[in-house]
C-alpha cells in the first residue's frame, strides 16, 4: 500500500492550531481542564495521504419509487443502448365544472378537448414525433396503504382510447397544448349537464361514473419524454358548445384535475441488449464489474450507484493515526454524457446491507454535503465530482470497526429522482473511484 508524505515533519504546534480534534484531548468548558496526548507532545508528526483504500461501486434498482403527489405528469418513450427503455405513463382524476347550472335547454354542443400544459421538461429527442393515448379508466384510482402510489402502480382502462394524438413536442415553450376528444363522449357529458343528471350532482357520483384519465406512450415511437404541469388549473377537460340568442355565445366547462395525491406516474422500464440487463431483481447490489466496470443512476426509474469502502478497516492497524480529511473522488465514464447533459450536483445518502435509501450525508456542521464539479469539456479525461466525506469517515472509525456494509447510494435530489429521468454513469476501470485519505500520523 502506498503512503505520500506530504510534509516530512510538521511541529506538533502547528497540527494541533490546525486540527485540535485529532488530539486525544477531553473536552471541558473549562480550558485549564484540557488534556493533550503526551506521546503527540513529545513526537513528530507527520501529515500523510493515501489513495490506496478500495472503493467499490455497484448498480441497486430499487424496488418502487413513490410518483404521486409530485405535480409532475411523464409521459413518453424513449429507448438507448446505455439505459434500455423507459416509458412513462400517466393516471389522474378530473371533477365537475362550477357552472353546470348554467345551461340552457336550447345550448348545443360543439367539441370536447383536454389541455396540457408543459413544465419544460424533457428526455431524449425532442425532434422525433411522439405518439400519445387518452383512455377512461376502469376502475378508481386508490392509494396505496402507504398514502402512496409509485412508479409500478397501475390502472386498468378501456381497450380503445378517447383521443390519440401524434406530435413533435415543445416542452421548453412552457406553452398549452389543446387535444381534441371523441365526439360521442363529449354530447354524453354535454347531455348529461343538459338534463341535471344526477351523476352531475356530486363529483363523488361524478367520479363512479367518469372514473378517471390514463395517458399511455406509444412504444413504437422512440422519441422522448415529456413533462406536463399536474397542478390542479394546468390539467383540464374542456367541454365546449354554443347558445343562439340575439348573438352567438359560446360556452365552456372545464374538468379540472381533482385529488393531486391520486395523480400518478407509471414508469416501465427494460433493459434488454444494455449492460444493465443482468440486474434480475429489486435492491439487490450488482457490482461494477458485472457491468462492463460501469455504475449507473437514473432518476423515476430507480437505478442507484452503491459506493462501499471494503478494505478501510485497514486503517484500524495504523497506530497513532488520525483522519484529517477524505475525499471521494469518483468519475462519470467518458463518451456518456455527449447526449445527455452532467447534473452539476449529485447527492450522497446513507444506506446499509439491504441497499436502503436514508438520510443524505452532512458534513461536521449538519449541512447536506455537495461535490465540487469539475467539467473537462475538451477531453473528457478530468471531469469528476469530488465529496468532502471526511464526517463519515470519522464516524465509522470511532468505535474502532469500520462496517464496509454501511456505504452511499448516489442519486439526486429526492424530488428530482421522482419526477425526472436525469441519469449518470460512473466509470471504475480506467477512471476507477478514488478515496484520498489525508491523516496524522504521529
Amino acid at each position: 500500500m502506498q503512503i505520500k508524505l506530504l510534509d516530512k515533519t510538521i511541529p506538533a504546534g502547528l497540527i494541533f492550531s490546525m486540527c485540535t480534534c485529532l488530539l486525544f484531548i477531553t473536552c471541558s468548558d473549562d480550558l485549564d481542564n484540557v488534556t493533550v496526548g503526551q506521546d503527540f507532545l513529545e513526537s513528530e508528526a507527520s501529515l500523510c495521504m493515501i489513495d490506496t483504500f478500495h472503493v467499490s461501486l455497484s448498480t441497486v434498482l430499487i424496488d418502487s419509487l413513490p410518483t404521486s403527489s409530485i405535480d409532475s405528469l411523464l409521459v413518453g418513450n424513449y429507448e438507448d443502448n446505455i439505459f434500455g427503455r423507459v416509458t412513462c405513463n400517466s393516471y389522474f382524476e378530473v371533477g365537475l365544472p362550477s357552472n353546470t347550472e348554467d345551461v340552457l335547454d336550447d345550448d348545443s354542443f360543439d367539441s370536447l378537448t383536454i389541455c396540457l400544459r408543459y413544465t419544460g421538461y424533457s428526455y431524449g429527442d425532442t425532434n422525433q414525433l411522439i405518439r400519445i393515448y387518452f383512455y377512461k379508466l376502469l376502475n378508481r384510482i386508490e392509494l396505496a396503504e402507504t398514502g402512496y402510489l409509485y412508479n409500478t402502480s397501475s390502472v386498468s382502462h378501456e381497450s380503445t382510447p378517447m383521443a390519440t394524438y401524434t406530435f413533435n413536442p415543445r416542452p421548453v415553450t412552457g406553452d398549452s397544448i389543446e387535444l381534441w376528444v371523441d365526439d360521442a363522449m363529449g354530447l354524453e357529458l354535454f347531455t348529461m349537464i343538459k338534463t341535471s343528471d344526477e351523476r352531475m350532482e356530486t363529483e363523488s357520483n361524478f367520479l363512479e361514473y367518469f372514473k378517471g384519465i390514463a395517458i399511455v406512450a406509444d412504444t413504437n415511437f422512440n422519441g422522448s419524454v415529456v413533462g406536463f404541469n399536474a397542478e390542479t388549473d394546468n390539467i383540464v377537460l374542456k367541454l365546449y358548445g354554443h347558445r343562439i340568442g340575439e348573438t352567438l355565445e359560446e360556452l365552456e366547462y372545464d374538468f379540472p384535475l381533482v385529488y393531486a395525491e391520486r395523480q400518478f406516474n407509471q414508469i416501465l422500464h427494460r433493459f434488454d441488449n444494455t449492460p444493465l440487463e443482468v440486474i434480475q431483481s429489486s435492491n439487490v447490489a450488482i457490482p461494477a464489474s458485472e457491468m462492463n466496470n460501469k455504475s449507473f443512476t437514473q432518476g423515476g426509474v430507480g437505478l442507484m450507484t452503491k459506493v462501499q469502502f471494503p478494505t478501510m478497516n485497514e486503517f484500524l492497524l495504523y497506530e497513532n493515526a488520525f483522519v484529517i480529511k477524505a475525499e471521494l473522488i469518483i468519475k462519470p465514464a467518458r463518451l456518456s454524457y455527449n447526449t445527455f447533459e452532467l447534473p452539476e450536483s449529485i447527492y450522497l445518502y446513507h444506506t446499509d446491507k439491504y441497499n436502503t435509501l436514508g438520510s443524505t450525508l452532512t458534513d461536521a456542521e449538519g449541512y447536506v454535503i455537495t461535490p465540487e464539479f469539475v467539467y473537462d469539456e475538451i477531453f473528457e479525461e478530468e471531469t469528476s465530482y469530488t465529496f468532502d466525506i471526511t464526517k463519515f469517515i470519522r464516524d465509522e472509525l470511532s468505535d474502532s470497526y469500520f462496517d464496509s456494509e454501511h456505504g452511499m447510494l448516489i442519486t439526486f435530489t429526492y424530488e428530482e429522482y421522482l419526477c425526472s429521468l436525469k441519469r449518470i454513469v460512473f466509470e471504475t476501470a480506467e477512471h476507477a473511484a478514488k478515496l484520498k485519505l489525508y491523516y496524522v500520523h504521529y
